[in-house]
């Protein structure tokens, strides 16, 4: 994707909060889960979205490559 050079500072921009917001929301809320139920589940459910966003990852990357 090609993005014009008076935009780049939008784009860039636009690609921090995509990759922030998840990095921060996902632990604040576990954290907050952890403090409603425990540790384990809390845990738990945390490494289970971090797998699922991985494996949803290299399916997606898979797939655009295959494209090709």
């Amino acid at each position: 994707m090609h993005v014009p050079e008076h935009r780049r500072a939008e784009a860039n921009a636009v690609l921090n909060i995509g990759g922030y917001v998840p990095a921060a929301l996902l632990p604040i809320g576990t954290g907050f889960l952890i403090d409603m139920t425990s540790i384990s589940p809390g845990a738990s459910l945390f490494a289970g979205v971090i797998a699922a966003a991985s494996v949803a990852g290299a399916v997606f990357v898979t797939l655009k490559f295959n494209k090709r």
